[in-house]
């Protein structure tokens, strides 16, 4: 879905550390509704409507737990270069986020449980402005991106410190 030029798309990897993480939320979603009800049903004002609206919603949710992972998979592509690091991601609007080398102050490597199982990390690049972060790479990628923008990082430095 994202054009091709020079942008890396994910690794497939990524897409089953999405559906996990969507199945965490769904039973989280399960387990809220199902409190919810129980303590509605002890409620004086309890309607069966109340049940058919609380399901319906998280039939909503639910589907769209299962969805995202697809549609954030073929939306999402990056950029590493020289002069940017360029992030495009979204399911309904697609957002493109642009950093500027020379702004970097900090770069972060960071993986939670669920991408650990797939040997996957997030790249965080932390500037006086903000953060932006380039999510479910493949470990090696990660650390090869983070070395680069360092070096690169590196070389402003030192070009500026010259001058």
């Amino acid at each position: 879905m994202c054009d091709t030029s020079g942008y890396q798309q994910l690794s497939p990897d990524s897409k089953k550390s999405m559906y996990i993480g969507s199945l965490i939320w769904a039973i989280i979603c399960l387990l809220a509704a199902s409190i919810a009800e129980f303590f509605l049903m002890s409620a004086d004002f309890y309607e069966t409507w109340v049940l058919y609206i609380i399901v319906g919603i998280v039939a909503i949710i639910i589907v769209f737990l299962m969805i995202r992972p697809i549609l954030f998979y073929d939306h999402y592509a990056y950029i590493v270069n020289s002069e940017k690091v360029d992030i495009r991601r979204g399911i309904f609007t697609i957002t493109t986020t642009m950093v500027p080398i020379e702004r970097i102050h900090q770069i972060e490597i960071k993986k939670g449980p669920i991408n650990n199982l797939f040997g996957l990390s997030d790249v965080y690049v932390i500037t006086a402005g903000g953060a932006a972060s380039i999510q479910y790479l493949k470990q090696d990628v990660a650390e090869e991106i983070a070395d680069e923008l360092n070096n690169v990082v590196n070389k402003i430095i030192r070009s500026r410190d010259n001058q």
